[in-house]
């Protein structure tokens, strides 16, 4: 239990250093760094790991982690941490289970993030019943929480009547110039930051070592086949359609290319671009629903095929309508966003048709590995940037840019692309009054180690 509370208050102490007061940034990895070191010693003390091969999750957590002082774009610093939230549940449900199954998630969670609370009770009678060990330990932490606000007073105290241990004290970073300045407000709230966050770091830790079990899957009887008549003459119908859609589609690629050039198809591929998403999901929804009749009827997996085949089809057209339409009228992030989301459905396309003709395939896991890794690749291709460069060298080439949007929409991964239009006449008092705005918000950005962006530095190192 000791180890468990030393454990959760240096975690405390660590995020109230680090987060308190500051913007996310280098801290955030160190954080986690840390947090997975003294998880997987406490874990390992009472040998809780079950499934070892759960914890590659931590790869991602931390790659995704590391964007918050490589880069920094708005929506991903907010998306981010969602999902390294979810990838936390999942690495510690599946570390700590025998099988993770996805129809348990939902209960497993609840048992994870939920059952802390009742670890309340657990601790009260765990320490109400054990004899020297616990009382040793209350002792201890007893000892702790006399000595640490004394030390802290005679440190105020020392400082105060010497300016050279003062001084020695400052230079050790920012946590000893706010105790020496005896700001009580910024102190009362570290206290009331660190008290209640040892607090949940201790009920979580002792709850994934103690208390947390997996549920156990609930075995229901088979369902009876349905009539496969339906999907039969669904999958047909689909299949016939797509094949016509197919044809006429090369041929009207084909017409606007000779007689209309890329502007019209651009104008008129802007038109159906998100039709074509659409039908793409549907395909997917109906194939998932069909899986699992694969087993027992060949004629399904035939038409699955094709029909996947078919999805393949339509996503190449709707990747060559946007390509085109950004040639025709630039680059935005939602435009990029819907590249990675077509990509992806292509690439799950593969592991579909697989699953269709090979039985013991983890569909689930492979759809997961390959969603998470495009996920990650996007937050490190630098889209800000990307889509400034494309439009400014596009400005370059066409003399066509969209000023407004790349200033008012792109953050500060974007400025150096931007300021490339600093010297052209019909642009530089855009320029020029956006290097203000930049240099102004510059100088309100947190300066400290922990909250270093590399991105924001460079930016500042620029004004000098």
């Amino acid at each position: 239990m000791l180890r468990i509370f030393l454990g959760a208050l240096f975690l405390s102490i660590l995020a109230c250093i680090m987060f308190l007061f500051h913007d996310v940034g280098l801290s955030l990895l160190i954080f986690f760094v840390s947090f997975f070191s003294i998880s997987l010693f406490l874990l390992n003390q009472k040998q809780r790991i079950i499934n070892k091969k759960y914890l590659i999750l931590i790869l991602p957590i931390l790659l995704l982690a590391s964007t918050y002082f490589i880069f920094y774009n708005n929506i991903f610093r907010v998306l981010n941490f969602i999902v390294i939230f979810i990838l936390l549940v999942i690495m510690f449900m599946g570390a700590l289970s025998k099988k993770f199954n996805i129809s348990t998630f939902i209960s497993n969670c609840g048992n994870l993030v939920l059952g802390s609370v009742d670890a309340i009770t657990d601790i009260k009678e765990e320490t109400h019943n054990a004899n020297f060990k616990i009382s040793f330990n209350i002792k201890v932490l007893k000892a702790l929480l006399i000595t640490v606000p004394i030390i802290i007073i005679v440190i105020i105290l020392l400082s105060k009547s010497e300016a050279l241990f003062s001084n020695a004290l400052s230079s050790c970073g920012e946590f000893f110039r706010n105790i020496l300045s005896f700001n009580f407000k910024s102190v009362l709230q570290r206290i009331v930051f660190v008290s209640i966050g040892t607090i949940i770091f201790t009920l979580f830790f002792y709850n994934i070592i103690n208390n947390y079990q997996e549920e156990e899957v609930c075995e229901y009887p088979k369902k009876e086949l349905q009539d496969l008549l339906t999907f039969k003459i669904l999958l047909i119908s689909l299949n016939i359609i797509y094949l016509v859609y197919v044809i006429l589609q090369i041929f009207t690629l084909v017409n606007y290319l000779i007689n209309g050039g890329i502007s019209n198809y651009a104008e008129y591929a802007r038109s159906g671009f998100f039709e074509l998403m659409a039908v793409s999901f549907i395909n997917f929804v109906i194939a998932l629903l069909t899986f699992r009749y694969k087993d027992v009827n060949k004629t399904l997996k035939v038409l699955n095929t094709i029909m996947l085949i078919f999805t393949f089809i339509l996503i190449i057209g709707a990747l060559l309508r946007m390509r085109f339409y950004e040639i025709a009228y630039g680059f935005t992030t939602l435009r990029l966003l819907v590249y990675f989301i077509l990509i992806t459905e292509g690439v799950m396309l593969i592991p579909s048709i697989i699953y269709i003709w090979k039985n013991n395939f983890s569909i689930i896991k492979t759809y997961s590995i390959i969603i998470l890794t495009s996920y990650i690749i996007l937050n490190f291709i630098n889209l800000d940037y990307i889509i400034a460069k494309e439009n400014v060298n596009r400005y370059f080439k066409s003399g066509k840019i969209d000023i407004n949007y790349l200033i008012d929409n792109l953050g500060p991964n974007a400025y150096f692309e931007i300021t490339r239009l600093e010297y052209e006449s019909n642009y530089s008092l855009d320029i020029e009054n956006f290097k203000y705005y930049v240099r102004i918000e510059a100088e309100k950005w947190d300066t400290s180690i922990w909250s270093y962006n590399i991105i924001k530095n460079k930016i500042r190192n620029s004004f000098k």
